[in-house]
């Protein structure tokens, strides 16, 4: 599992119970989820650490990340807020 993938798994683990989801690494830098009910969905990162949706490029929810590319060096993401909903 590559670094974005184990930063999306952390936002995962964070706002969904473990055993509610089924997860599997996609390509270099997605993660497919699979709930219970068989709904599933493909999430990735953005170059701020933002979670997105990997086919709409909806973001979820965004990073504590300085959203400026001269300022986030190497960061990685540690919490995140939710996009909020309208």
């Amino acid at each position: 599992m590559t670094r974005a993938q184990e930063v999306i798994k952390k936002y995962i683990y964070k706002n969904f119970h473990r055993d509610s989801v089924m997860l599997f690494p996609v390509d270099q830098d997605k993660i497919k989820l699979i709930d219970k009910e068989g709904a599933c969905m493909t999430l990735t990162l953005n170059l701020y650490g933002d979670i997105m949706d990997a086919d709409t490029r909806k973001i979820y929810a965004v990073s504590d990340l300085p959203h400026d590319l001269n300022r986030i060096g190497l960061q990685m993401p540690q919490s995140w807020r939710e996009v909020d909903r309208v």
